[in-house]
């Protein structure tokens, strides 16, 4: 068993991405995990155990380790991180073996955990704070898109590609049942995730939903009623809004719809959503997605509808409703499911341990 540090820029609660879920693998694995969200308004460091299904997770609250400390010589910033790393090692009653982080807005200098074992892991390109530092400073650099590695490949030649993972609990939460979805539709879409960020094509997603009165849409995300996204869709009959669910009612969602969607500015912001974590849920189900432009499913079109432009996205759409049939068959669901099984999060975490090994660097079994 090893004990490891995840640093991560989101806390621990009910929304799981990539650092949540590996760390419950990690957990799963027998691993002692430490997991750091952002910083609190406390002192000192204090662990927080929270019991999972597949193991213990300590959460470390802790408050800014110390203003200002970005702008100190690297030398001087390295010693204060490496003493605050130190304090949480005396709280913890061990030595923590690995720093595995998925940020570059605090510890971004690596080089803060000395010997131990230390991985960069960078997921999308909204955390843009100092990642060529964490890229350079670490072992080994994982990403999820050929966009980061790029943009990492400046500073280090050892990134790896790892895609983004799906969890077992969302592939089964499937076979759990359905959604009683009251709507008098035939064809129901859904869309699932924060509704108030700014890739959300609202224009596109509004003329959508106006020029399909006969669809029922489902909005499954946070949002706030004064925010652009309600202000727009509001007014719509054939609009219904969950607001936040559980993971496993999601999962009963998009097993009663037909739909999944992907509605961003990629023209504007194609880049940063060359990637989008949803997907791998989205096709979890089995269920068509028809998607605004996503690189890294360029050469994956067998798994979903998607549009060179914005311009093109409502004729995507509107041939796959009226072939919806030919899009959800069996086969077609059964390829869309195939490829979410290779992608779980417990066969990236043997594929990153592969990584390690070959690097010469000591694997996390």
């Amino acid at each position: 068993m090893k004990t490891i540090l995840i640093i991560s820029p989101e806390s621990w609660g009910e929304h799981f991405v990539s650092k949540h879920h590996y760390a419950l693998e990690l957990a799963r694995r027998g691993h002692r995990v430490l997991f750091l969200g952002p910083p609190e308004r406390i002192k000192g460091i204090i662990l927080e155990k929270i019991k999972t299904r597949q193991g213990d997770i300590e959460i470390v609250r802790s408050g800014v380790v110390m203003r200002g400390l970005r702008f100190l010589f690297p030398v001087i910033k390295s010693f204060i991180e490496r003493r605050w790393l130190n304090a949480l090692e005396r709280v913890a009653e061990a030595k923590i073996d690995c720093v595995w982080s998925f940020e570059n807005s605090r510890f971004y200098d690596l080089s803060f955990a000395g010997q131990r074992l230390k991985i960069y892991h960078q997921v999308d390109l909204n955390q843009n704070f100092n990642p060529l530092t964490a890229a350079e400073t670490a072992d080994i650099v994982f990403c999820t898109s050929n966009v980061i590695r790029q943009k990492l490949s400046a500073v280090s030649g050892k990134i790896h590609k790892i895609n983004h993972g799906v969890s077992d609990d969302v592939l089964n939460q499937f076979e759990d049942g359905v959604e009683q979805i009251e709507a008098g539709s035939a064809v129901k879409a859904a869309y699932v995730g924060n509704l108030d960020i700014p890739y959300l094509d609202i224009a596109l997603f509004s003329s959508i939903i106006h020029s399909h009165p006969d669809i029922t849409f489902l909005l499954v995300g946070g949002y706030d009623k004064s925010n652009n996204c309600y202000r727009a869709l509001n007014a719509y009959p054939n609009v219904i809004w969950y607001g936040r669910v559980s993971p496993g009612k999601v999962g009963k969602i998009l097993a009663g719809v037909d739909i999944t969607l992907l509605v961003y500015r990629a023209d504007e912001f194609r880049d940063q959503l060359s990637n989008p974590h949803k997907l791998m849920e989205y096709l979890s189900s089995g269920k068509v997605c028809v998607a605004t432009y996503t690189d890294e499913y360029a050469d994956k079109r067998n798994l979903i509808q998607m549009a060179d432009s914005q311009a093109e996205f409502k004729r995507v759409f509107n041939q796959t409703v009226s072939n919806i049939h030919v899009e959800n068959s069996i086969e077609k669901k059964n390829a869309r499911k195939s490829f979410a099984r290779e992608n779980t999060y417990s066969k990236q975490f043997e594929r990153i341990n592969l990584l390690l090994i070959d690097s010469g660097l000591s694997p996390l079994e």
